[in-house]
């Protein structure tokens, strides 16, 4: 039976559950199995006729959306990882905060949007320096 890995930050709207067993065909079966027994991750989990853009899900370890999107089809030992990207917290801070690919690489200097010198994965507190508009008064 195919298994869900929960994130703890989804957990309290999963009843604390690190894994829940589903009876399902596709990745899209999956969730909506889930999505029937903690009602409260619908919102977190389905948008429209997919997943919400900051969600991430693996299957097996693969990207959902490098193969067959949210209509994958699922083994009875495939396992899906939910993965919701997450953005925050303060310079200073030795925490990893994002771990997806962004367009941009930073939001201070110039402004939001006003550097696209590099298109990288992003860690906040990024290093120092991180592109040469951050050095520019």
């Amino acid at each position: 039976m195919p298994e869900i890995r929960i994130p703890p930050v989804l957990r309290a709207e999963a009843g604390g559950n690190r894994t829940v067993a589903v009876e399902a065909g596709t990745v899209r079966e999956a969730l909506a199995a889930l999505v029937a027994v903690h009602p409260a991750l619908e919102s977190r989990l389905l948008a429209g006729d997919g997943v919400p853009t900051y969600l991430n899900v693996f299957l097996d370890g693969e990207d959902i959306r490098l193969l067959g999107g949210i209509d994958t089809a699922l083994s009875p030992a495939s396992t899906i990882l939910l993965l919701p990207a997450v953005a925050g917290g303060e310079r200073g801070r030795e925490r990893l905060h994002v771990v997806r690919p962004l367009p941009l690489h930073h939001t201070s200097g110039a402004g939001v949007g006003a550097c696209t010198a590099i298109g990288a994965w992003r860690a906040w507190p990024p290093p120092e320096p991180t592109c040469p508009c951050d050095s520019v008064p």
